[in-house]
């Protein structure tokens, strides 16, 4: 019997079909979620915690879920500055703060701009697929209150170098195929059917 071989040579092609076949055993958890309650995941339970956060109420109460989140937003923050250094685009008076990710998550409701999908705070896995993100409109630029907006991991990386523009165009448009024949049967329709009618 002839045995068939395929051979996969690349560094993309590898990484492609990596993605392609994923073993679930490699799916890693984040350690500091750990000890976090099974409800802090749900989606309403964070966007009520993130209201709450940006109402200020909890200046008389310390919340310890409200510090998680601020901790988690500050942690991703910096790792945001890490990557601005290494491009070498950091600009310490530009780059955006706590306050102002805190009010752009606000504003977008904990959805991305992309898809419209439900985005989360807190979650267990480390590439968990709509975590929030900062995705930079101008990616030449660092992460500047200007230059980012709110999206899911998974938006983020696929958008890549693409237009901020095109890729939200691409992402909301939707696609209605229209039966053709109906719409000409209906516009065709005989005149001297139309004369018969009382």
């Amino acid at each position: 019997m002839n045995e068939k071989k395929v051979i996969i040579t690349g560094t993309v092609t590898k990484y492609q079909m990596k993605k392609v076949i994923k073993n679930p055993e490699n799916v890693k958890e984040r350690k500091t979620m750990n000890q976090v309650s099974l409800e802090m995941f749900s989606w309403e339970s964070q966007l009520s915690l993130l209201n709450m956060l940006t109402q200020k109420k909890n200046n008389d109460i310390e919340n310890t879920n409200i510090t998680l989140i601020k901790k988690q937003i500050s942690s991703k923050l910096n790792n945001y500055k890490q990557q601005d250094v290494i491009k070498k685009v950091y600009d310490e008076r530009k780059l955006i703060n706590l306050e102002q990710v805190i009010c752009k998550l606000q504003e977008s409701g904990l959805k991305c701009l992309y898809c419209k999908e439900e985005i989360y705070l807190l979650y267990k896995l480390v590439r968990e697929m709509k975590q929030w993100t900062l995705d930079r409109i101008d990616n030449d630029i660092g992460h500047f209150h200007n230059n980012v907006v709110i999206s899911c991991l998974d938006c983020n990386l696929k958008r890549r170098k693409k237009s901020s523009n095109a890729f939200l165009f691409t992402k909301q448009m939707n696609i209605v195929r229209v039966d053709h024949q109906n719409n000409f049967d209906q516009q065709h329709v005989d005149p001297e059917e139309n004369q018969n009618d009382p």
